[in-house]
């Protein structure tokens, strides 16, 4: 059975917004980008996840961290709420599944991440400490889950990337790293790339799919 993510024409889209929300605050700094990368990602959330309450849960950690960014209050509250929920609503996703191997060292990756971040915003010390065990840890698991896919398609190998390079970027810019402008570069890329071929992809098959049903 396939159980891999497929992203559907909204999702698809939404990436697509988000990769031109970072472009025009990284190339323009217009607070707009903010906002226009907020919804991206917002509705990217929405549109690809079925399970409502993971849905909110991510959503509400996504409202936080806009907060946090544009310096209005509640922002840190809002994000361990929504870092609460999310662990929860990814408990009981994974738990129906029955925690494959794989997917439940993603959860625990994830969960870790999490955490990292909201000690980040809390300054409590290891935090980086703790970020590179979770980024290493799901480096690893999205990996074996990479090479286990049978057959591996072009759409896997972005997600990869994308995957990867957002790791990358959280990793420079918490460690005030020097060529970080470059690594946002790649992201935005990616991203864009990512949201722009499934996109495509997903109107070609349903062209197919219309021409086959009408022959």
């Amino acid at each position: 059975m396939d159980d891999r993510f497929q992203l559907n024409k909204y999702a698809s889209s939404c990436l697509i917004i988000l990769g031109l929300g970072l472009s025009i605050t990284e190339f323009f700094d217009l607070s707009a980008g903010l906002i226009i990368s907020f919804l991206g990602l917002a509705g990217f959330v929405i549109s690809s996840i079925r399970d409502i309450y993971l849905t909110g849960s991510l959503v509400t950690w996504t409202i936080g961290v806009q907060f946090v960014i544009s310096h209005w209050p509640y922002g840190r509250l809002i994000i361990l709420i929504g870092t609460i929920l999310t662990s929860i609503a990814l408990f009981f996703r994974f738990k129906k599944d029955k925690f494959i191997n794989y997917k439940l060292w993603i959860l625990i990756s994830l969960l870790i991440l999490f955490i990292s971040y909201n000690f980040k915003l809390q300054n409590i010390e290891y935090s980086f400490i703790i970020y590179i065990i979770g980024g290493l840890s799901l480096i690893v698991s999205y990996g074996l889950r990479f090479v286990n896919k049978s057959p591996k398609k072009v759409e896997d190998s972005l997600k990869l990337i994308f995957i990867y390079t957002i790791l990358l970027n959280y990793l420079f810019m918490l460690g005030h790293y020097p060529g970080y402008n470059i690594v946002r570069l790649i992201l935005i890329i990616s991203t864009i790339g990512l949201g722009g071929y499934s996109l495509v992809y997903r109107i070609k098959n349903d062209k197919k799919l219309t021409t086959a049903n009408t022959v």
